[in-house]
């Protein structure tokens, strides 16, 4: 157990035990009704999140920095939530990748959130939500994630927004100095349109068994979107590796339809 383990069953302990109390002091009352007053991550019933920075990513996309409430019980790399926001009175309910690393050392998660067109709660997380605003949440779940490493070399395919849980699978890596050897190809519109983008290079560059490829997709002499003449240049050995793909219908369709017609 690390330190910022510890101390988030010691803080844990500490708000159990105020509801305890709270629940005592307010039979045959509703607890949550009044520790809800006091502080809404408190409430046994509901898991909530409190919103502590929108960060910008891209022109139509952000991170958005989650406080979780009590009941929160952690995450794997990979995995995604459902998050449940207020506008205008309606509950609107959204799934949402975390793009955070489960060894955050402040304990808290980030989801990274692209506005659709058309889209209003993506337009609202990314435009209009406001530091200091509570969400509602469900567990974290899906099966996205690593099983435990034997050493086999891992092949990443990923577009736009399909970046964001093998984000958090590579934050985990490098958190745990565990980072295997990786081949990530990541499409996206443009440079610009590319999340995460500096801090990948970053990794890259910190990792070297990490072999990072950004394609962008629209303008310039070099766009191009997956193909198997091209993967076979990025990644040779790409029929031989353990392979994760999240991105759009049309880049997961290619994908499957390459490796049926390899075997």
């Amino acid at each position: 157990m690390n330190a910022s383990q510890s101390h988030r069953q010691t803080h844990a302990r500490r708000e159990s035990g105020f509801v305890r109390l709270a629940a005592l002091l307010a039979t045959p009352l509703i607890p949550d009704d009044y520790i809800e007053l006091v502080n809404p991550l408190w409430t046994r019933e509901t898991l909530r999140a409190r919103v502590e920075a929108v960060i910008p990513e891209t022109a139509d996309s952000a991170s958005l920095v989650l406080k979780p409430g009590l009941r929160w019980q952690g995450h794997r790399a990979g995995q995604f939530l459902r998050v449940g926001v207020d506008i205008e009175g309606v509950r609107h309910w959204r799934c949402y990748s975390i793009s955070s690393a489960p060894e955050r050392a402040d304990s808290r998660i980030t989801i990274t959130v692209k506005a659709v067109e058309g889209g209003r709660v993506s337009n609202h997380l990314v435009r209009e939500l406001q530091v200091g605003a509570v969400l509602e949440l469900a567990a974290a779940e899906g099966e996205f994630v690593q099983p435990p490493s034997h050493g086999d070399p891992l092949l990443m395919i990923t577009g736009g927004s399909g970046l964001t849980p093998v984000m958090s699978q590579l934050r985990s890596a490098a958190a745990r100095g565990a980072m295997p050897e990786c081949t990530l190809v990541h499409y996206a519109p443009t440079a610009e349109d590319c999340l995460f983008r500096d801090e990948l290079r970053s990794l890259a560059s910190q990792h070297p068994q990490l072999k990072l490829h950004l394609v962008y997709t629209r303008g310039g002499a070099k766009a191009a979107h997956f193909q198997a003449a091209e993967l076979a240049a990025l990644c040779p050995d790409w029929q031989s590796r353990r392979v994760y793909a999240c991105g759009p219908a049309a880049l997961l369709t290619s994908v499957e339809a390459l490796w049926a017609e390899a075997g």
